[in-house]
């Protein structure tokens, strides 16, 4: 989800009316402009783009293959998984039964769901599980943890016994927003519950039916027949392979298939509701508050942000080969959707990039009016010297995230690098404070100096909380150290064995035989993955814990 020319289109939409199949509502030159864009679709697994605006399909295109077995190309009717996309209808659900009087927002979860553990960190809410704030441990990365196939058959009451499992939280519930698909789990179980019907029935009637989206459903049964289905696919460096997980039947999180068709339906909701949800709009982009009374960017299952200085709401998805986006630019009436089966192109950067393409080309062509949400411009950078910007090139470490940053200068510019194919060029605008360039966004990086900690550095999006890093250098170990680390470990909320081997420089975790992650050096006794947080050794190695975002902290002892 990163990214980013709405060119004369108030201009535009004026000479070509609404779209019918194989009509064209966009200028050749703007059509160009997208299909390079979305080019490299064309011989791999593929996508469909849509484009609405003013209550009109004006874009749809279809790059690539849904099945590659059979030669297969996308067509506007093609059915694509949404993922997490599915998290606005379920928010939706649960709001249909607040408003027939069967729950409220701030009702416990265990009213509903009394197997859920009474936890010491608190009560968890409803609310809480819709903004994401109930500290509950991600149910995906725990199957992840604990080394299971995606391929097995699994269902949303194997997903519950392990979170019944878990004996703490991530946090104390609305002390801050961690994204849980936990949370979404048990909102799909409680509408089961208080409607009697399975999720996908009650979504077909209270939703999918009144908006005529006749091509939309939820996956609930693995030996369902889903015609013109895209295959998800990857490439994991042996060629393209199917990467489609049929057994795995979870509800609320996930599951929604839909095409390109049915989805402006229900982007037209946000703009003349059609449903029985009174105040569709109100309720649906309501943002969470935390318990110290900040509000997070997060609503119910669509999250708010800015790019290019106008402001959206949207959410994005991905599940095996399969990825979606969706933004919505209310201010400008515009939607972006686009659906995916190919998981080694960034479908969520495509659909940024794509609204930048369409808002700088508004920006381009004409003034922006007083009180515009296009105003944002970037503030006036200056020159420093080589030495100066050499002193701020280290690794940072941020313990929150367990992310590591590299900070680096190349032909005289600092780069901020996330990994060796993610890096993005950084403009000084003081001494210490800089712009990071290229991303739509207003991102800084600021450098401090602190007594007790060492060298910081602090990034803010849109002014919002900064995320800080702690400068480090790497540490080296002797033989003995890397002998410690290596063992067989286990801990009491997953149901595996783990153990720790080294290769060369870095820790390779295993649960049994499948390997989980790799783990690189950072300070003393800390090593960090890419994609499973951060682990740090007790004095002596005896245990370890793991930090990440999706199971908060975690402790292993040595068997």
């Amino acid at each position: 989800m990163k990214g980013f020319k709405l060119g004369l289109l108030a201009i535009f939409f004026c000479f070509y009316g609404p779209l019918s199949h194989g009509q064209k509502a966009l200028p050749a030159e703007v059509q160009q402009d997208i299909e390079a864009l979305f080019a490299e679709y064309e011989d791999q697994p593929g996508c469909n783009v849509g484009i609405f605006q003013n209550g009109k399909i004006i874009y749809q295109k279809s790059f690539g293959y849904a099945n590659l077995d059979h030669d297969i190309k996308v067509k506007p009717e093609t059915v694509f998984e949404a993922a997490s996309i599915t998290k606005q209808f379920t928010a939706a659900c649960i709001q249909l039964l607040a408003q027939e009087g069967k729950l409220q927002l701030d009702d416990p979860v265990r009213k509903y769901v009394p197997e859920i553990p009474a936890y010491k960190e608190g009560v968890i809410t409803i609310r809480q599980l819709l903004h994401h704030t109930s500290g509950l441990r991600d149910y995906l990365a725990l199957i992840h943890l604990s080394g299971s196939s995606w391929d097995i058959p699994f269902d949303e009451a194997q997903a519950l016994a392990m979170l019944v499992r878990q004996n703490e939280l991530c946090f104390v519930p609305g002390t801050k927003y961690a994204y849980s698909n936990s949370g979404y789990l048990l909102l799909g179980i409680i509408v089961k519950r208080l409607s009697g019907k399975s999720l996908g029935d009650y979504m077909q009637e209270h939703l999918f039916e009144p908006l005529g989206m006749t091509h939309t459903f939820i996956y609930e049964n693995a030996q369902e027949v889903v015609k013109n289905r895209a295959i998800g696919y990857s490439d994991e460096g042996n060629g393209m392979e199917r990467n489609h997980y049929f057994n795995f039947i979870s509800i609320g999180d996930g599951g929604m298939h839909t095409t390109i068709g049915d989805f402006f339906k229900w982007s037209e909701n946000f703009r003349e509701n059609r449903t029985d949800l009174a105040d569709f709009n109100t309720k649906m982009l309501e943002r969470g508050i935390l318990n110290n009374g900040d509000t997070i960017s997060y609503a119910m299952g669509v999250e708010h942000g800015t790019y290019l200085g106008a402001e959206f709401y949207g959410h994005n998805g991905s599940w095996g080969g399969n990825r979606a986006m969706f933004l919505q630019y209310p201010a400008k009436d515009l939607t972006l959707i686009t659906l995916s089966n190919n998981g080694n192109i960034n479908v969520w950067a495509k659909t940024y990039d794509l609204a930048g393409l369409l808002l700088q080309q508004e920006m381009d062509g004409q003034e922006p009016e007083e009180g515009s949400v296009n105003t944002y411009t970037p503030p006036t950078t200056i020159r420093l010297s080589t030495q100066v910007l050499e002193s701020y090139c280290k690794r940072y470490f941020d313990p929150a995230s367990a992310y590591v940053r590299r900070i680096y200068l190349k032909n005289d510019t600092l780069y901020y690098s996330r990994s060796a194919t993610s890096e993005t060029p950084l403009a000084p605008i003081a001494t210490n404070e800089f712009i990071m360039l290229g991303t739509g966004s207003d991102v800084r990086v600021r450098f401090e100096q602190s007594e007790s900690e060492g060298e910081l550095m602090f990034v803010t999006v849109n002014g919002e909380t900064p995320f800080k890093h702690i400068g480090f250098e790497v540490s080296n170990y002797k033989e003995k150290a890397w002998k410690n680390f290596a063992g067989t470990y286990t801990t009491q909320t997953v149901t595996a064995e783990f153990s720790i081997k080294r290769v060369e420089d870095h820790l390779l975790l295993y649960a049994g035989s499948t390997e989980l992650a790799r783990f690189d050096r950072a300070m003393h006794n800390v090593f960090y993955s890419a994609h499973l947080g951060y682990i740090t050794f007790e004095e002596g190695a005896q245990a370890f814990t793991i930090k990440d975002d999706a199971l908060g902290l975690m402790r292993f002892e040595k068997k």
